[in-house]
């Protein structure tokens, strides 16, 4: 009569390691209020050609100017999530043209020209800021690219994840804690007999085992205890399975 193999017993009744609750991330602080009052300040902002170019298209797409694009985006995001923008940086000196100017005595003097974005502010920025205000109107305006969210649902998205990978970390030490006790002895000397090496892969005997319940027994196992990959490295199990296996098929085939 053929006898089974053991089935890798992954126990249920092994109580997972507990874990501390996580502490809640702080709040993020709110936008700073913006200067009511003063009076308006003509700015104007240096930028990468096609920069300029997609700025102005979006504020004739919106009939807005983009001194209110600037104020709207500073009313959305606080400072520390503009920082996550990149900014578009300066005109590159192909994109300075160079032209004539007519200065009030009539004459004619030569002056570069640089791609503006004109705006009207009553708050003073330095241009990286005013730059990345501008690429997240843009990014906002993008329906592919970035979009607002109810905080609420950001909220549940953040606590659903720290569940995810608080019950990964459980369950990874769930299964850590269940191949230590599952985990056989390596045998001093080595494996030298079939019911040693038999005991060595978890088979009931070395009577009525097949060729392929040994192969299989060794897949199963053999990334468990792989000394570079395992996930419990262990360079003798590693060893002593091997040997196992040897072993075995060649009692199977004699």
């Amino acid at each position: 009569m053929a006898f089974d193999q053991f089935p890798l017993p992954f126990l249920d009744q092994l109580a997972p390691p507990s874990t501390a609750s996580e502490p809640e991330p702080a709040p993020e602080p709110a936008p700073e209020p913006l200067p009511r009052g003063g009076r308006l300040r003509r700015i104007r902002l240096r930028a990468r050609r096609h920069f300029v170019d997609a700025v102005h298209a979006c504020c004739r797409r919106r009939a807005v100017s983009p001194g209110e694009l600037v104020t709207a985006v500073r009313l959305l995001l606080p400072p520390a999530r503009l920082q996550g923008f990149e900014d578009p940086g300066e005109p590159s000196a192909a994109e300075v043209a160079m032209g004539w100017h007519r200065s009030r005595t009539g004459r004619l003097r030569r002056v570069r020209d640089f791609p503006l974005v004109v705006l009207m502010l009553r708050e003073e920025l330095d241009p990286p800021t005013l730059r990345r205000c501008l690429a997240a109107a843009l990014a906002l305006e993008d329906p592919d690219g970035w979009r607002l969210l109810p905080k609420a649902t950001i909220d549940a998205w953040e606590r659903e994840w720290r569940d995810r990978e608080r019950q990964q970390a459980m369950d990874t030490g769930h299964v850590r804690e269940m191949l230590r006790r599952l985990a056989f002895r390596p045998i001093e000397g080595g494996v030298r007999t079939p019911a040693q090496a038999a005991r060595i892969l978890g088979l009931a005997s070395e009577f009525g085992c097949t060729e392929e319940s040994v192969s299989r027994r060794f897949r199963e196992l053999a990334p468990v205890f792989h000394p570079d990959t395992g996930l419990m490295a262990c360079p003798d199990r590693m060893r002593q399975l091997v040997e196992a296996r040897k072993i075995l098929l060649a009692y199977l085939k004699a």
